[in-house]
């Protein structure tokens, strides 16, 4: 009985990742003839020039020639990982992205058994075909970046902390939060976000000695890494994205709400600003300039800030034009990219939809809390750590979890359905009123 259940367990494992694969290897396409189609700028050059020159041995640097001065902007998990798939023989831009699209359809399978621990069999079925399908998921497997990477680490860590609490499994769930932080520093504060629902669910005692294992680890690795960049560039820093951001994205965002400016425009007029006034100071220097710069445009105009991430949250929240046209190779107006476009929009509405009824089924006490604990913290997690600069690529490592929620609501759905005496076929078969049980 267990041998037969779990070959049944890999077949379904085994179709749900050719399914999610299959998807995007026809996506990517159009990428294998134009592998400039595979870059998303300015980002994916970055990557690739830090994972060349790892590969020749210049160290973690994005010069294209000597000194090959340290980089303190990125982390290392993702250009490691591009550098380990160029050491391959004939490994480019092509191998690189098929390595995403494993990433991601490998990132289904485990939101499927994620969603099992929480659903049951049918309801997590259905969260993994909309993962395998959604189009932004789709489309950031294959392009040059850290998502299918990351939300591949930061879901098979929700799947450890998941199951029934042990210390083996906090153990896997820091060192998997530890390399998604490493991958992309938005994870930087997850295992201090999680803390409170691995101390509910392993109980007081063993889920606090659990949740400082958790955060233990994850510190170890940012400490290193902050460590490194102090030695080599002499900036107390984790990565220097933050007061980039901090000051060309988020207070760039508030200016040109101000002004009522296209953000684009305002942030180009920025960088030639700063770069012309601060190009011979230390990075050091340049750091503090940007995060002092940056929150004296944010304090001075916090309800102007709420409403720009509120409209960032918007942006998110709804299909992605750029990515789907990119990757294919036509302009946003082209009709195809239209209907890409309409039937993202559409998968969209119902997945919110039926997540909002998994939202009412833990209301209604139709579903457990503890259920769905974990899915809420990672999607609130990464709500509040928007920011309004923000676009659809940063809802995607929260579709595991959304999707999760869309099963939540097809299952509460569902009981309230084998519940309804008007139901034809609970009055053919009684049985059918009993309620499924949910973990």
């Amino acid at each position: 009985m267990s041998a037969s259940l779990d070959a049944g367990v890999w077949r379904r494992g085994l179709v749900l990742f050719t399914v999610a694969l299959a998807c995007r290897l026809a996506f990517m396409a159009p990428g294998l003839i134009d592998p400039a189609r595979l870059l998303v700028p300015p980002d994916s050059a970055e990557y690739v020039a830090l994972a060349r020159n790892l590969d020749a041995g210049h160290g973690f640097s994005e010069d294209a020639g000597p000194p090959y001065r340290p980089d303190i902007r990125r982390t290392p998990v993702y250009p490691v990982l591009l550098a380990a798939v160029f050491r391959l023989p004939n490994a480019g831009l092509r191998a690189a992205a098929v390595a995403g699209a494993l990433a991601g359809s490998l990132t289904v399978v485990v939101t499927w058994r994620l969603a099992a621990a929480v659903l049951g069999s049918e309801g997590a079925l259905v969260a993994a075909l909309l993962l395998a399908l959604d189009s932004s998921s789709v489309a950031y497997d294959v392009v040059i970046l850290t998502e299918a990477l990351f939300t591949l680490l930061i879901a098979a860590a929700a799947l450890f902390l998941q199951r029934r609490p042990s210390r083996r499994r906090a153990l896997a769930a820091a060192v998997l939060l530890a390399a998604a932080i490493l991958c992309r520093p938005i994870g930087i504060l997850l295992p201090l976000a999680l803390a409170p629902v691995v101390v509910w669910r392993a109980g007081r005692t063993g889920g606090v000695r659990q949740a400082v294992l958790v955060n233990a680890v994850a510190g170890a690795a940012v400490g290193a890494w902050i460590l490194r960049n102090t030695l080599v560039a002499g900036v107390v820093t984790f990565t220097s994205i933050g007061a980039v951001n901090l000051y060309f994205h988020r207070a760039a965002a508030i200016e040109a709400r101000i002004d009522g400016r296209d953000v684009e425009t305002v942030r180009g007029e920025w960088e030639q600003r700063f770069e012309a006034a601060n190009a011979s100071r230390s990075p050091r220097a340049q750091v503090r300039t940007l995060i002092r710069a940056g929150w004296a445009v944010i304090s001075a105009h916090p309800l102007v800030y709420a409403e720009a991430y509120a409209a960032g949250l918007l942006r998110m929240a709804g299909p992605d034009k750029e990515a789907l046209g990119h990757v294919i190779g036509s302009a946003r107006a082209h009709r195809g990219v239209r209907w890409l476009v309409g039937l993202a929009a559409v998968q969209l509405a119902a997945v919110y939809a039926a997540a909002l009824a998994g939202l009412w089924g833990l209301a209604t006490r139709r579903l457990a809390p503890a259920a769905l604990a974990l899915p809420l913290v990672f999607i609130g997690y990464f709500i509040v750590t928007a920011g309004p600069e923000v676009y659809p690529r940063f809802r995607v490592p929260m579709m595991p979890f959304v999707v999760m929620m869309r099963g939540a609501g097809w299952t509460a759905l569902r009981e309230k359905n084998l519940k309804n005496p008007e139901n034809p076929a609970n009055r053919a078969n009684p049985v059918n009123q009993r309620t499924p049980r949910t973990v």
